[in-house]
């Protein structure tokens, strides 16, 4: 599980923990500070993640960190593929393209929108991502063929996740599922309400993860534990204000 979270210096970096009962505790990469949207390659060897204005890489084995692509960020998804094609949100207009092993950014999607979450499927020639305006989400592709609409939604999505045959997706604080045919390239069936009471933050973001081998990661409280606003008295007595 990759992840960002704040240290003991106070200083933002990608966090990786190894899942599983024999698992020792997550370990913080040095030179990934101000880590945002991490990403795993197809095999599982890196992470990719954004910093800076910068598109980064870390090697899982041995720590080491790489610069693919200078000026661009996102804080709204990216997607790797198996032939090293990195995929991501580069502004308020459509998704743009880059090798893992660096050179230039070009632009997949335009004047369609604004687009987010981009998630390669299995064939890694065909993404499914979310379009603001309609409310939509789109399938692509690579080679050039017009995109398609597969579902719209009442809500912007959030924070799409492609695994195991499943669009995973939030909406209105709910975690959905729905099945995905690569051979017709066609939702099958309806979405399937996984779990409620998940947060959505900035820019639709809900923090889950679903791993290709099955598990399901989320953080139900992005802010930090609830906390309740309280009044305290001259004699040190309190009493909450809102339930």
């Amino acid at each position: 599980l990759a992840y960002v979270a704040v240290g003991r210096d106070a200083i933002k970096r990608l966090w990786i923990r190894t899942l599983g009962a024999t698992a020792r505790g997550a370990v913080e990469i040095a030179g990934t500070e101000d880590a945002n949207t991490p990403f795993w390659s197809p095999d599982g060897a890196w992470v990719g993640f954004f910093s800076r204005h910068r598109l980064l890489k870390v090697r899982v084995s041995d720590r080491r960190v790489q610069t693919i692509a200078t000026r661009v960020s996102t804080m709204a998804g990216a997607t790797w593929n198996a032939d090293g094609v990195i995929l991501f949100t580069g502004g308020p207009g459509g998704l743009s393209r880059v090798s893992a092993e660096g050179g230039a950014v070009v632009p997949v999607t335009m004047d369609e929108g604004s687009h987010f979450w981009p998630q390669f499927i299995g064939d890694g020639r065909h993404f499914l991502y979310a379009a603001a305006i309609p409310r939509e989400i789109r399938l692509g592709s690579l080679t050039g063929e017009p995109s398609r609409v597969l579902m719209k939604v009442p809500l912007n999505p959030s924070s799409l996740v492609y695994a195991r045959g499943h669009l995973f997706f939030g909406k209105d604080s709910k975690l959905f599922a729905r099945a995905f045919d690569e051979a017709t390239l066609e939702f099958v069936g309806e979405p399937i309400e996984l779990l409620a009471g998940i947060p959505v933050t900035q820019l639709g973001r809900m923090p889950f993860s679903v791993s290709a081998a099955g598990p399901l990661a989320v953080w139900p409280y992005p802010g930090g534990t609830p906390a309740t606003l309280r009044w305290f008295t001259e004699t040190g007595a309190s009493v909450p204000v809102a339930e």
